[in-house]
């Protein structure tokens, strides 16, 4: 049996003497490990030739992750105190009670309550009151918004049914309403005449001299406002009909309606500042009223109650525990030479001690940009998010969380105790048809804990390859600077892998 391994010790050392191109050599250390698991493979079995295990180069799936712990949390989650002193009344909540956003959970007993806060509950009633008040004020300023912007369209389209009058006749604003406005005042003074012939009409005689002095100022005027109209329609090139005296009537009402608006606006305006100031009251009384009790932070779920009926609490106690269980999340940190393979939305298996035989899926959905240093090891924080969260699954649970780096399939594979690594070059023992094996330099993929994956032509599915035993400490050393080296080494071994069993099968 000595003579074997030392003809295999011979064989190793001669074959990397003779490869120049190595960059280092393995040292009488790795020689030593090896004979040392050689002689623990040896001492196995009976026959010398038989010194190493062997098994087959075999073709199956290879998943390569990178392994973490950490401990899940709920997010948000929340640890809810006292805000003030007294005794804790009777409650009907229970651990595992969903609440909403602002409903009150615990309550202190009225006695214990400070004058302050018994005060401000009275005064909050007549501040709630007067801010309510004021908001419909408020409504009563938005509505009177509205009224001036509806009144500034109506206006904008009364405009554009007179302005079609200037643009056919090419003629001033100003001398077409001067005209307009002589027309009307004329026929206004014909009103006002013609009321004051009839009244005298009724208490005079008809030879009465007043009141044909009435009639011929009545005539005198007709006569002015005939002239007139004649002038406007001169100046319109258009009789001053219905059509045109209604767009100009219609265009004088909505400028009244648009500044009858704008003074009501204005007068509600200055409400703002009185509506804030009444808001600010209100809050702040409700602040002082909240302190007596416990209040939801947000939507979630009672994961712990701290205190009980007649408790006397003070500022600061603790009460309720608070957390959104739909909404859980495992923080994992991970070294600077493994955060490259981390990607957002990369797949993840979740497990956790209390659960050992539970499989959780979980994506990744942040990357911290900086790192921290810890022990000399720089880390970046990884957030893991808990995709398929049960009732069993609790905030706090030791969390194994396996981030998936890489997944083949039908790739060639070899048991990660078949590789033995320097640090530049990988070897494997490949069995010779003598009985015996020659060391190969062969190039390597990805890595899980059991299995390798091999890239190199020189192997092939079903050669057979020797294990080196791992007994040896030497040989865990040199497996630990394989996994600083990239070796990969830090997945969990397939499903079905093991022995010379293909992985996932």
């Amino acid at each position: 049996m000595k003579q074997n391994i030392a003809v295999i010790k011979e064989k190793i050392i001669r074959f990397l003497e003779q490869r120049k191109r190595l960059v280092a050599i393995l040292s009488v250390g790795l020689a030593a490990v090896l004979i040392a698991g050689l002689v623990i493979g040896a001492g196995r079995s009976a026959n010398a030739d038989d010194s190493l295990t062997y098994v087959a180069v075999i073709r199956g799936d290879l998943t390569e992750s990178i392994d973490l712990v950490g401990t899940l949390k709920a997010q948000p989650s929340a640890s809810l105190t006292w805000q003030s002193n007294g005794t804790v009344a009777e409650y009907n909540l229970a651990v595992g009670t969903s609440v909403s956003k602002a409903d009150i959970l615990l309550s202190l007993e009225s006695s214990s309550q400070s004058d302050a806060s018994l005060n401000a509950q009275s005064d909050l009633l007549d501040a709630q009151l007067t801010l309510a008040q004021m908001k419909q004020a408020d409504s009563d300023f938005q509505e009177a918004l509205k009224a001036v912007s509806d009144a500034e369209w109506n206006l904008i389209m009364a405009r554009s049914g007179k302005n079609v009058w200037y643009d056919e006749n090419a003629v001033s604003e100003e001398r077409l309403e001067g005209a307009i406005e002589a027309y009307e005042l004329a026929d206004q003074r014909i009103w006002a005449l013609e009321a004051e012939y009839e009244s005298l009409k009724i208490l005079s005689e008809p030879d009465d001299p007043s009141l044909q002095e009435k009639s011929e100022e009545l005539a005198d005027a007709q006569f002015e406002r005939d002239k007139q109209l004649r002038l406007l329609n001169q100046i319109l090139g258009h009789p001053y009909d219905l059509n045109v005296e209604t767009d100009f009537i219609e265009y004088n009402q909505a400028k009244a309606e648009v500044e009858q608006a704008r003074a009501a606006y204005q007068r509600l305006l200055d409400n703002s500042q009185e509506l804030a100031a009444a808001q600010a009251v209100v809050d702040a009384l409700q602040n002082t009223v909240n302190q007596a009790n416990i209040i939801a932070p947000f939507d979630g779920t009672v994961t712990d109650i701290l205190v009980r009926p007649g408790d006397a609490v003070s500022e600061g106690t603790s009460a309720v525990q608070m957390d959104d269980l739909s909404n859980l999340h495992v923080d994992v940190n991970v070294s600077e030479l493994q955060v490259s393979q981390v990607r957002i939305g990369q797949s993840c298996v979740i497990t956790f001690d209390a659960l050992p035989y539970q499989k959780y899926t979980g994506s990744v959905v942040s990357i911290a940009n900086a790192g921290q240093e810890s022990s000399g090891v720089v880390e970046f924080r990884i957030t893991v998010r808990l995709e398929n969260p049960d009732p069993a699954v609790k905030p706090g649970f030791t969390t194994q969380v396996n981030i998936l780096t890489n997944q083949l399939q039908d790739v060639l594979l070899v048991p990660s105790q078949a590789v033995v690594s320097n640090g530049s070059r990988n070897i494997v023992m490949l069995a010779d048809g003598d009985g015996g094996a020659s060391p190969i330099i062969v190039d390597v993929g990805a890595a899980s804990e059991a299995y390798i994956q091999i890239i190199s032509t020189e192997i092939e599915e079903g050669d057979q390859i020797g294990l080196i035993p791992v007994e040896s400490r030497g040989f865990e050393e040199m497996r630990g600077m394989m996994r600083v080296m990239g070796g990969g080494m830090g997945g969990p071994p397939p499903e079905g892998g093991g022995g010379d069993r293909p992985p996932n099968q």
